[in-house]
């Protein structure tokens, strides 16, 4: 049902120079338990909204709920939502809005569900059609006058009702004329003739991967049953995988929401869904992770019949003395328990302690993550107790984007070790601040990263080449704490731009970090094509290593490029 039309309750924002912070709890005086059963949603979580505002010079906000808002809501006065703000710039040529500040509302203050549109990443920009909306009901609310539903009511249901009163329309008229031709027959086989729908465009596709075949139509266990989540998360079948997570009757089907790929790719659909930056599978699938509620009735795992074998305790006392005859005798230095690597088989990213350490890993080092997924793993941006860790993660992956917005949060909060300049050479806008020699060298905590380092990252070179224009060819060699230089931190970033501006400074393209990796190395890791064939050309050897992390992560365009390099593709490494 569409929710009532009334006049809107205003609400005051905080002031746009307000630090972002987690969003607020809901006032504690008055709870009140909105069933997940028999409700009707009114907005959906993400969903971008109108609301109404009493500062001087604006009349409306807009922002992105992150949490879902039932029509019960509009009935209690201190019910509250989360958002995060989307903050106005205004220019010569038009308005933009940019993510802001988080805050929590109240529901009653919400008008409409709108959408925004991307002209370019991270600039968001208001339609037309939308901004019409908008002043149409602030100006039924100042005349007093009652606002149509169809104006109030979330886009998926303004929908939905246009189309079944058309369709109640169409059924009260008078039927449609039946128009029946010859049955044309074949005159060999004498079978009826059928003409086939052929599409324009034929886009052939692997069918087990087509998200087209209902759940389980091609699983016979339940192994195999619980990894069609994967599937789902790959194809983008986001019904089926809010039935599969929410339907109590389709629990019974698998062991686990998060199983494991295979034992050679332990990814579960969480992982498959950071990678491909897909927010609105990560939400459902950590909205079904949460370790303090009450766990589905999963179907039962099946007992493994092979047994781990070991090779006994031994002491000091009997040394090695016949282990390797042990190991021999039972078929090679494993023997059954190379077939046992996926017996765990599950991965649940949230645990009562937090995130899981190997998901942490994953998330933080992965490229496209964005900070909309790191505040569905870390509300209220407790990522920062432990920034130490995870700042490092982020840089030596070449998220650009991330890091800024991370970088700027710690500046603003006592900066943690970073100064003003950490924060400005991964933006993209303008000349720097003025700033000393000595802070292009100035050391965060704990890892050491220099203002030097960052520049590094940014895809635009401008800000590398002043800093670099500051200091002289010895600084290009300091390392931070893992031993990168700046030359390894360019080889993580997405142009070859702060690449070439090092090797032309001077900067060694064979210095080694504590892992072994050179800027090479980690350019092949990360699948950077052009930065490895730039690196090619500087670098004095080719190891081993920089074909085979290549091929194991997936890069055959880069594979190819090493090889007609001369790589040894036959050449085996211990590492």
């Amino acid at each position: 049902m569409p929710p009532k039309a009334k006049p809107s309750k205003q609400t005051k924002r905080k002031t746009p120079a307000a630090k972002p912070k987690a969003p607020a709890p809901s006032p504690p005086a008055k709870t009140l338990a909105y069933d997940e059963d028999g409700v009707d949603t009114l907005f959906e979580a993400m969903s971008i909204v109108a609301v109404r505002c009493d500062e001087e010079g604006e009349r409306f906000w807009i922002a992105q709920l992150l949490d879902d808002t039932i029509e019960d809501m509009l009935e209690d006065e201190s019910a509250q939502v989360n958002v995060v703000y989307f903050d106005k710039v205004v220019s010569d040529k038009s308005t933009l809005y940019r993510l802001g500040s988080y805050d929590a509302i109240p529901v009653q203050a919400i008008m409409c569900e709108i959408h925004l549109d991307e002209p370019s990443p991270g600039d968001f920009k208001l339609p037309k059609r939308h901004l019409d909306r908008i002043e149409s009901i602030l100006a039924n609310v100042d005349a007093g006058e009652d606002v149509p539903d169809e104006m109030l009511q979330p886009l998926k249901k303004r929908k939905t009702s246009t189309s079944s009163e058309a369709t109640t329309k169409r059924g009260n008229g008078a039927k449609s004329p039946s128009r029946t031709s010859a049955v044309k027959l074949d005159k060999l086989s004498g079978l009826v003739k059928k003409k086939v729908q052929v599409p324009t465009s034929i886009h052939l596709q692997d069918e087990s991967m087509a998200g087209k075949h209902p759940f389980r139509s091609k699983c016979a266990d339940v192994v195999s049953s619980s990894k069609e989540i994967i599937r789902m998360v790959l194809v983008k079948d986001y019904k089926m995988l809010e039935n599969l997570l929410k339907k109590p009757s389709m629990h019974k089907h698998v062991y686990s929401f998060f199983v494991t790929r295979s034992a050679g790719i332990p990814k579960t659909a969480v992982h498959y869904a950071i990678e491909r930056a897909d927010l609105k599978a990560l939400t459902l699938l950590l909205a079904a992770a949460k370790p303090d509620q009450t766990p589905p009735k999963f179907a039962k795992k099946p007992v493994c019949a092979l047994v781990s074998l070991d090779t006994g305790n031994h002491t000091s006392s009997f040394s090695d003395y016949n282990r390797r005859a042990l190991n021999a005798s039972r078929g090679g230095k494993e023997g059954n328990n190379a077939l046992l690597k996926d017996e765990g088989g599950t991965l649940p990213p949230l645990t009562l302690d937090g995130v899981d350490s190997a998901v942490e890993t994953f998330l933080w080092g992965n490229p496209t993550t964005t900070y909309e997924m790191i505040m569905l793993f870390y509300p209220g941006d407790t990522w920062v107790q432990s920034s130490s860790r995870v700042i490092p993660l982020v840089a030596r992956c070449g998220n650009c984007t991330l890091l800024c917005k991370l970088v700027g949060i710690l500046v603003a909060r006592n900066g943690r070790g970073y100064n003003a300049l950490h924060a400005q050479v991964l933006a993209d806008m303008g000349p720097l601040d003025p700033f000393k020699k000595v802070s292009v060298l100035k050391k965060a905590n704990m890892h050491s990263i220099r203002p030097l380092h960052f520049a590094a990252i940014n895809p635009n070179p401008a800000h590398l080449a002043t800093l670099v224009g500051e200091v002289d060819q010895s600084a290009l060699a300091e390392a931070d704490a893992g031993n990168w230089t700046a030359l390894h931190y360019a080889a993580t970033s997405s142009e070859t731009g702060p690449l070439k501006v090092l090797l032309k400074a001077g900067a060694d393209a064979n210095l080694r970090t504590k892992a072994k990796d050179t800027p090479l190395t980690i350019a092949a890791r990360l699948g950077r094509l052009e930065h490895v064939k730039v690196l090619l050309e500087h670098s004095d050897i080719v190891c081993v290593r920089v074909l085979h992390l290549a091929a194991q992560h997936g890069h055959d365009q880069v594979v190819q490029v090493l090889l007609a390099h001369g790589a040894n593709p036959n050449a085996s490494t211990s590492m």
